[in-house]
């Protein structure tokens, strides 16, 4: 497949901690245009980096990215191997097969297709897949199965009821909130502890008495709030772990 065909110089890492691959027409089917990728997972990005750590132990005699244990190009065999993997794991697909390398290209469209998943517009999907035709992404790799109809039945119903004030105060960014009640209705600070205490991506962590109660919000939500000095959010992870800012 395309991933045996990637060389190890189509893998680069940008200073923002992305990991980034080329996709060059010779590892894509058919004659499709340079391009690049991203990856959407953090679990990607793991595993890749835990496998580049130990490359160099196979002593590499190919500059392909993917190498066997004796250090040449990886082979076809390895089909074989996920699909042995899959089985001892007990792991099938929704219609009962054996699942393959080539049919988890199947589930990604199928789960992440919106409103499901990561969301994604039909016509990102076609493009991650690097189809030419919409046809070829609906009718063959988007499964209409009852799971995916009933996914996408409770998404819609989930989106279309109706919304509490507090569910409209927790939707809102923290920043644009907080911004418009100190500088439109000159909120004090005590108060606007109390507003951040009662939005469910903040908790109350009380430390020495209770006047010393300190606000915690979750990362995504830390991200939006900074996300206009655009520091890198590998960084801020970084300075956090290291100031003991995190839970």
């Amino acid at each position: 497949g395309g991933i045996l065909a990637l060389d190890f110089s189509d893998l680069s890492k940008e200073p923002d901690g992305e990991w980034v691959v080329r996709l060059r027409p010779e590892v894509q089917k058919g004659t499709k245009p340079d391009d690049s990728m991203y990856f959407f997972f953090p679990e990607t990005k793991e595993i890749l980096e835990k496998y580049l750590a130990i490359r160099d132990q196979f002593r590499p005699k190919s500059s392909k990215l993917f190498l066997s244990r004796t250090g040449g190009a990886l082979g076809e065999t390895w089909r074989e191997r996920v699909k042995e993997h899959c089985k001892n794991l007990g792991i099938k697909t929704y219609y009962g097969n054996i699942p393959t390398p080539h049919i988890l290209r199947h589930s990604f469209a199928t789960l992440n297709v919106d409103p499901v998943g990561l969301k994604l517009p039909i016509f990102e999907i076609m493009n991650r897949l690097r189809h030419t035709k919409l046809e070829v992404t609906m009718k063959h790799y988007v499964h209409n199965n009852p799971l995916l109809r009933k996914m996408n039945h409770v998404a819609r119903r989930d989106q279309s009821k109706l919304k509490t004030n507090q569910d409209i105060l927790n939707e809102m960014p923290a920043a644009d909130l907080e911004q418009y009640l100190s500088e439109r209705l000159g909120v004090g600070s005590s108060a606007m502890q109390e507003v951040r205490s009662k939005r469910k991506k903040a908790s109350v962590k009380p430390v020495g008495n209770k006047s010393d109660n300190v606000i915690y919000i979750s990362e995504p939500d830390a991200m939006e709030r900074v996300k206009h000095l655009s520091i890198p959010e590998y960084a801020l992870r970084k300075y956090a772990l290291s100031n003991s800012l995190c839970l």
